[in-house]
């Protein structure tokens, strides 16, 4: 039996949080309004501008001045960045980049198109659709549906390098936004999301056991839901409310949560939170 997604967040909470990464030249970059070198902005995901030339009162005045299509006719989730004076944008599969020129009525200044295998497509969760692209360091960072992560240069196009995920992950969408920082572009793939939600499942199902810092034996996390009592956070954080729940059995240990950290990144509560 599945549990509600309060489960999840309960579960992340008492795991714990991940850690963040930064890069000096993206944050100094994100302090400049007529930037937006990252998809929320800024590595506190705000999203928000403070430019003030369009207002309330003159936004009524705005007309198209020129437009861009990508010509791939299927959802786009993936915001684009703005970077000096060039704009980065990508599609749905096939996960096409552009580089438009912001003085030149949006002129392309390089493409990128990726040669993916279209059998990626039906394995494919909640359409074909990307989450955008990365800057850091003079690179454009593309994580294509079928797992391979490709890094461009941002004023040329060419490839730099691409990584291919380990054989048996077939496709996927990256679950966040890419973040760029200290020369890696970070991104969430299919493998490392899979194992996450096994052991999450196995935790659920009451087939292997939360720690607990005051016991040797690990808590039924299943039987907290199953044979409720009275809850008293004090009391649960001392252990007294733990003992009817406590078990011998496979326990799960700081080295999963490292397992789980890394495969996303440093940042596997800020996933968990935003799914839920």
């Amino acid at each position: 039996m599945k549990l509600s997604r309060l489960c999840w967040t309960a579960l992340g909470l008492i795991l714990g949080t991940g850690a963040a990464s930064a890069n000096d030249q993206l944050i100094q970059l994100s302090k400049d309004p007529n930037q937006w070198v990252m998809p929320a902005g800024d590595y506190a995901n705000t999203r928000y501008s403070t430019l003030t030339q369009i207002n309330k009162d003159n936004v009524k005045n705005l007309r198209p001045v020129w437009t861009f299509s990508t010509g791939v006719l299927r959802g786009h989730e993936g915001g684009p960045l703005v970077v000096g004076d060039t704009m980065y944008l990508s599609s749905p599969f096939p996960n096409n980049v552009f580089a438009l020129d912001l003085n030149n009525n949006g002129r392309i200044l390089w493409k990128y198109e990726p040669r993916q295998d279209p059998s990626v497509i039906p394995v494919m969760c909640c359409d074909t659709v990307n989450r955008g692209v990365a800057y850091a360091d003079g690179k454009i960072f593309l994580h294509q549906a079928d797992t391979a992560l490709v890094a461009l240069d941002a004023k040329t196009g060419c490839t730099y390098w691409s990584y291919t995920a380990e054989s048996g992950v077939h496709a996927g969408i990256s679950v966040g936004s890419l973040s760029g920082g200290k020369s890696v572009a970070y991104v969430v793939t299919e493998n490392g999301w899979l194992h996450a939600l096994d052991d999450f499942d196995a935790v659920l199902d009451g087939t292997r056991l939360l720690p607990h810092w005051r016991f040797s034996e690990g808590f039924n996390f299943k039987r907290v839901f199953f044979e409720p009592r009275d809850f008293d956070l004090v009391l649960w954080a001392a252990g007294y409310s733990t003992v009817p729940y406590l078990e011998d059995g496979p326990t799960l240990s700081v080295s999963d949560w490292d397992q789980w950290n890394q495969a996303f990144n440093g940042n596997f509560l800020g996933y968990a939170l935003w799914f839920n």
